[in-house]
């Protein structure tokens, strides 16, 4: 999604590399990638040919930053995995509850057995996490501009953390034509099917989501999707199988292995009602994708993304699994209207449509080389 955007705007002069080994990709097939040892990475970086560096999160480059030309601009596009902390933006991740290895636990209990399971990279939950040195402080510094996947998040960032000097840049990957809804004959307004969250990752939380469903009047007769086959660790995964099928048996549908693209989408297109039971930003690709397909998308009342939607328009809905009883009923279960659907797919083109993202791009560029400030 990166490179057909900055290849558009400035073909020929894009590098785009991988700080390992080399070895076989198995799911980038067209994007020219190199692999540089950290040795060589520098050497480049200390170019003045390098007119600019994006790093995409923060981890990717992280360890050879403080090696770039100091006239050399950085701009660092995140995901949300990579800057979502208790110091650095305060905004929690998990539920009452969360499974970890054989029981549930509480979630702070939860949190800090994930990172000593090497979730966060040990370096990088260093710096964002509360033992920020000096050194490490200094090389977030060294980023000229953030663009994470919400404007809201760089405000509570900059809120969070004064020092953080970097400048606002607001890109974000995929095109709802080339990515999210390419194929215009994928639609699941009509599915049946249930969509429970994006990953393996236990943001997710599964259980909380499972919980409800399950107690909900218009779930007994429809499948529980659930994506799995990405940003867990095997102990997690395995809780959630067991659950999931202690709840709903045989209409439990774990996805445990990547699909191809359009395998995917049609598994997607089987879903019409969608629960996102993250409390905060996650999954945003899948959002999109299913919004543009016609489902009716429940995010948790906690999930920033919620209002972030909701002011610029989109029908979204919300669901709060700590609530008594919850909100979950048969009538959460009617699909969306044409005319919602269509709504939604409108303004989801104001905002990630090819056109404004190919704008977006042109400015990022502009601003990274000097031309624009």
């Amino acid at each position: 999604m990166a490179s057909r955007e900055f290849d558009a705007v400035c073909p020929g002069q894009n590098r785009y590399v991988i700080l390992a080994r080399r070895r076989p990709l198995r799911y980038i097939k067209a994007t020219r990638v190199e692999f540089m040892t950290p040795r060589k990475a520098r050497r480049l970086l200390t170019r003045r040919s390098v007119r600019a560096v994006c790093l995409h999160n923060l981890f990717s480059g992280i360890s050879v930053l403080d090696a770039v030309a100091a006239e050399t601009r950085v701009m660092w596009i995140g995901w949300g995995f990579d800057y979502y902390g208790r110091e650095f933006l305060e905004q929690g991740t998990f539920g009452p509850t969360l499974l970890s290895q054989n029981k549930l636990t509480p979630s702070r209990k939860s949190e800090q057995r994930a990172r000593k399971r090497g979730v966060i990279k040990t370096f990088v939950a260093a710096l964002l996490f509360g033992k920020r040195s000096a050194v490490s402080r200094d090389l977030l510094t060294r980023i000229d501009y953030f663009s994470p996947v919400l404007d809201w998040e760089y405000e509570q960032i900059k809120d969070n953390n004064p020092w953080f000097k970097a400048a606002y840049l607001s890109w974000n990957y995929g095109t709802i034509e080339d990515d999210y809804w390419a194929n215009r004959n994928v639609q699941c307004a009509q599915g049946r099917n249930i969509l429970v969250g994006n990953s393996a990752a236990a943001t997710n939380n599964h259980a909380e989501a499972f919980a409800q469903l399950f107690a909900c009047s218009g779930t007994q007769d429809r499948r529980i999707v659930v994506p799995l086959s990405y940003g867990g660790n095997p102990a997690y995964v395995d809780q959630v199988l067991k659950i999931g099928r202690e709840y709903f048996g045989e209409r439990f549908v774990p996805l445990l292995e990547f699909q191809p693209k359009e395998e995917y989408f049609a598994t997607l297109s089987s879903c019409g009602f969608v629960f996102m039971n993250h409390v905060r930003q996650q999954g945003l690709g899948n959002i999109v994708a299913l919004l543009c397909m016609g489902a009716k998308v429940y995010l948790n009342s906690m999930n920033p993304l919620l209002s972030w939607l909701r002011t610029r328009g989109i029908l979204i809905f919300e669901f709060d699994p700590s609530a008594s009883g919850g909100k979950c009923s048969a009538e959460e279960f009617l699909p969306l209207t044409v005319k919602e659907v269509q709504l939604n797919r409108e303004r989801l083109i104001s905002i990630w449509g090819r056109d404004v993202k190919r704008r977006k791009t042109k400015y990022v560029v502009d601003v990274l080389t000097g031309i624009s400030t």
